[in-house]
């Protein structure tokens, strides 16, 4: 920022101190307009907090996110925007990344939270559960859109919903596999049920999952790519890593029943072969790559 620019940002600053709250957001907005240094946004998100322009803060705060989670302090206000805006889910996310001696009193500020909507506006709630129960309807974008609205339920009320659409056999695998990763940052101590790829069911508990970047398979798969490919040739080893995302995505959370072997998989992804296999490993991996390719193609990835 410029002097000029800092000696604004200030004086927004102190009217916000002031209460003067419609002053500073008009002034802050202004100034938002000629930069996007993170303490402009901070400010105005907490002066349009004070307005009560709860939608506008978010939308001003996920600008830049990635900045709210350099601090606790940053947390906390992020987290307070996303309740202004009913995103308990989000927010409850939000609280467990927080150091422990302040994620009680984050939890407990989100309990409320949902308490009162509960109270105030209970046909609300049921109407974004219902939307949530028939999240297996329509296409994969009108499921994601579904899915993100039901980031606005209570916790309990998710938790209820999940246990249906994880056994749905019409939810989209991408989409189950982000309520997995939802469930699991949430650290949900309680046994779900999940129809996999292979429709087969399978019991897991969230809390006991690693999340999917700390999987061991999917750490090996990642360091075996970018020791073929990251160096001698940064495109094919771009292209090969938004496939292997994409297989990850929709294994997610049994990557390794799939996965038996990182090495033999970025084989087949790199040079899949037509014949028959030589071994049991790989008409595991061609097995479950066709399987996965198939299921992307259909998506139109």
């Amino acid at each position: 920022m410029t002097p000029t620019q800092l000696d604004q940002l200030h004086h927004a600053g102190r009217l916000l101190a002031q209460g003067a709250n419609q002053a500073a957001v008009q002034e802050l907005q202004t100034l938002y307009e000629q930069t996007d240094d993170f303490a402009v946004n901070r400010e105005l998100t907490r002066a349009l907090l004070a307005v009560e322009q709860y939608g506008t803060a978010l939308t001003i705060a996920n600008e830049q996110r990635a900045a709210y989670l350099a601090s606790a302090d940053l947390q906390e206000q992020l987290l307070t925007i996303e309740l202004a805006n009913h995103g308990f889910i989000r927010a409850r996310q939000l609280a467990w990344q927080l150091p422990a001696p302040r994620q009680g009193a984050a939890q407990a500020q989100i309990a409320d939270a949902e308490a009162t909507l509960k109270a105030q506006a209970p046909q609300t709630l049921h109407t974004r559960l219902q939307h949530f129960y028939h999240l297996g309807d329509g296409g994969l974008l009108a499921q994601q859109r579904r899915f993100a609205e039901a980031l606005r339920l209570p916790l309990a009320e998710f938790i209820q919903g999940s246990r249906f659409v994880l056994r749905d056999p019409f939810v989209k695998p991408l989409v189950k596999s982000t309520v997995v990763q939802s469930l699991v940052q949430l650290k949900v101590d309680q046994e779900l049920t999940m129809l996999w790829l292979d429709d087969h069911e399978y019991p897991f508990t969230p809390a006991a999952c690693l999340p999917l970047e700390a999987m061991p398979v999917v750490q090996a798969g990642y360091a075996e790519l970018a020791k073929r490919f990251a160096n001698s040739d940064p495109l094919t080893y771009q292209a090969r890593l938004q496939t292997f995302n994409l297989h990850l995505a929709l294994l997610y959370p049994f990557v390794d029943k799939a996965m038996i072997d990182p090495g033999r998989w970025i084989d087949e992804m790199s040079q899949p072969h037509q014949g028959p296999a030589a071994t049991p490993t790989e008409q595991t991996i061609r097995r479950w790559q066709r399987r996965l390719n198939a299921q992307l193609a259909q998506l139109g990835l």
